[in-house]
């Protein structure tokens, strides 16, 4: 039973070079590996790398439906690779600099990770885009009176509202392709630890890694990031979904959910006195207190990722690490402190403009 049809967009990684659009006909080229090299479609003198999906992939399939697809066998050539699992976050984190593919479009549109290609002038948010697929459900024989109900329930606003959430937690991991596929925290006891998942769950376990108890659903999307405060008391969880969580020692949530940032939370930091810092994919920190209150304005501190906080024990410093390749100090109200340049700490600068933010 058809639910929706959405378009198959088709995909370079962001450091890609190639800018440039594909007709119907290179793209078939480049999926049976007849175009190897970026230079024959206006690029750059690169070998192309195809980034395919598993035979039994539903995308894959609906690509084979295809005329064009079909005068020769469908099959790509020597130049591809072919993933294990059906999964665009996975295909995302493969495609690096050289590489194509192509992905749901509601999963990777308005990605900062992922460049959607235009294809004879036409992009995937246009119904003119050519490649498409059905979304649905499929059933054998005569449908049970549960299936029945099923069916009237996912083509309800509900039930339509539903798959809306699901899409939104399809795009947030791809969205986190680039993020750790758990995260972790230890009890400042020592006494057990927590992890999320990138279903959005938080999983609480014993020092002897035996379970402590029922997974707790988190976050729409995966669980990019956690924290215990001073006293573990409390767990601090940030998600794909741009939010922060509270919740207490044993897994209940404290509070409703904090909007925190418009990208994923990617990393938090907790200061002695219970305030905390999260940082996210779009490179900014936000300062919080104890009460999930923002402090201050967000702090554009890197060019890219936040990767990694961490606050002295004296809580008057802040250190972040960014995917840009710094690493950079800060004081406890916000200023700039330090930079230490390429992650290989040969060169400090101390800046001229120090930000206050908190």
């Amino acid at each position: 039973m058809p639910i929706s049809r959405e378009k198959i967009a088709i995909i370079v990684g962001n450091e890609n070079p190639f800018q440039g659009d594909l007709t119907f006909d290179q793209f078939a080229q480049i999926f049976r590996g007849e175009i190897a090299n970026w230079l024959y479609v206006g690029g750059p003198d690169l070998p192309i790398r195809f980034v395919d999906r598993p035979a039994d992939s539903d995308t894959r399939r609906a690509l084979s439906d295809y005329e064009i697809f079909q005068a020769v066998e469908f099959s790509t050539g020597d130049n591809a690779i072919a993933l294990e699992v059906d999964d665009t976050a996975a295909v995302v984190a493969a495609l690096g600099n050289d590489g194509i593919s192509y992905a749901i479009a509601s999963q990777v549109l308005d990605q900062d990770n992922v460049q959607p290609l235009s294809m004879d002038g036409t992009l995937p948010d246009d119904p003119r885009y050519p490649y498409s697929q059905p979304r649905g459900y499929a059933y054998t024989g005569t449908p049970s009176p549960a299936v029945e109900a099923f069916l009237a329930f996912a083509t309800s606003a509900d039930g339509q509202a539903a798959l809306a959430e699901a899409k939104s937690a399809e795009a947030a991991d791809v969205a986190t392709a680039e993020l750790p596929t758990s995260v972790a925290a230890m009890r400042p006891n020592g006494q057990g630890f927590v992890t999320g998942d990138r279903e959005g769950n938080i999983n609480f376990w014993n020092i002897d890694s035996s379970s402590a108890g029922s997974p707790e659903a988190a976050h729409t999307g995966p669980v990019t990031a956690l924290a215990f405060s001073p006293d573990g008391n409390r767990i601090i969880s940030g998600g794909a979904d741009g939010k922060v969580r509270f919740w207490d020692a044993v897994g209940t949530p404290v509070g409703e959910p904090i909007a925190a940032h418009g990208d994923p939370v990617s990393t938090l930091a907790i200061f002695p006195d219970g305030t905390f810092i999260s940082g996210s994919t779009d490179g900014s920190l936000r300062r919080w207190d104890t009460n999930g209150t923002p402090v201050g304005e967000p702090v554009a501190a890197h060019g890219d990722m936040v990767r990694a906080a961490a606050v002295s024990d004296d809580g008057q410093t802040l250190v972040t690490a960014g995917n840009d390749g710094q690493v950079k100090l800060w004081n406890p109200d916000g200023t700039a402190k330090a930079l230490l340049e390429d992650m290989t700490v040969r060169s400090r600068r101390w800046p001229s403009n120090p930000i206050t933010a908190w």
